[in-house]
Order: C-alpha cells, then sequence, then structure tokens
C-alpha cells in the first residue's frame, strides 16, 4: 500500500449533488412543458401529460428527501504509522454513534472531480467535497488512492 497521512475530513450534505438534482428536476419540468405546448390529439394527450407531471413530482419529493438524508459526520484515515504494532491503515466513520465505526472496506472511489468526488462507502454513495475541509482535502484524496486496490 502507498503511503499517505493520517486526516479526518468533514462530510456534510454534498452542494453539487443538490444543484444536480435541481438541474435535472429543471430539465424534466422543461420536457413536460415542451409537450405539453406541442399540439397532440386531445384523447392521447391529456392523461399521459398529468402522468408526466406526477412522475416528475414524485421524483422531485423523493431526490429532496435522499438529499436531505444524505450522510453527515467525518471520513477518517489512520495510516499504518499511527498503529504501534505496525497494521495497515484503516478507515473510520465519525458518524452519531460517540465512538469512530471501522470500515471494513476502504471507500471506493467512483468519480473523481478533483473538487468533488464520489465514493462507495458500505454500499452508500457519498459525495465528498473539498468545501467542508478544504485543510485536509488534498490528504484526503491522497488516502483514497492510496487505499485503492492495486
Amino acid at each position: 500500500m502507498r503511503n499517505a497521512p493520517s486526516v479526518i475530513h468533514p462530510v456534510g450534505r454534498s452542494f453539487f449533488l443538490g444543484l444536480l438534482l435541481v438541474c435535472l428536476a429543471l430539465a424534466a419540468v422543461a420536457v413536460v412543458a415542451v409537450w405539453a405546448l406541442t399540439p397532440v390529439e386531445a384523447q392521447r394527450g391529456q392523461p399521459a401529460l398529468v402522468a408526466a407531471l406526477v412522475a416528475c413530482v414524485l421524483w422531485g419529493a423523493w431526490a429532496s428527501v435522499c438529499w436531505w438524508r444524505s450522510p453527515e459526520g467525518r471520513l477518517e484515515w489512520r495510516d499504518r504509522g499511527s498503529y504501534a504494532d505496525g497494521i495497515e491503515g484503516s478507515w473510520f466513520w465519525h458518524g452519531a454513534a460517540p465512538q469512530p465505526r471501522l470500515l471494513h472496506r476502504a471507500p471506493e472511489l467512483v468519480l473523481d472531480l478533483q473538487r468533488v468526488v464520489l465514493v462507495r462507502l458500505d454500499g452508500r454513495w457519498i459525495w465528498l467535497e473539498a468545501r467542508y475541509g478544504a485543510a485536509s482535502w488534498w490528504d484526503l484524496r491522497r488516502a483514497l488512492l492510496a487505499s485503492a486496490p492495486v
């Protein structure tokens, strides 16, 4: 494993994800609006248009709830030098529980956009952003790459 410094990075609701969801919702509403303004036969247009509008509203509500419930806490990497017995580094999640939880698998880096990264953490997709901890951002990215399988 390549060496990376120990780091603790705060994780909050992703502004990037929120912006992405708003853009998708606006695009869906625009498609429905264009569809509503396009002349079609009255018999097939109304029910399908109402169904599309209801689908947009339901998706928007679901996306808002998912964004609001996104995990918040701190992600920690402890390198092997932090341990007296020399074992390899480990990842920890500091959430609502008083004690940090040891992650049995390293966060899987899915998408790296430099200031925003998408990781898979114990089966959940989490967006990490530099704006929550600018001082620890580059150390976190090094740790993500160092703990990735070769």
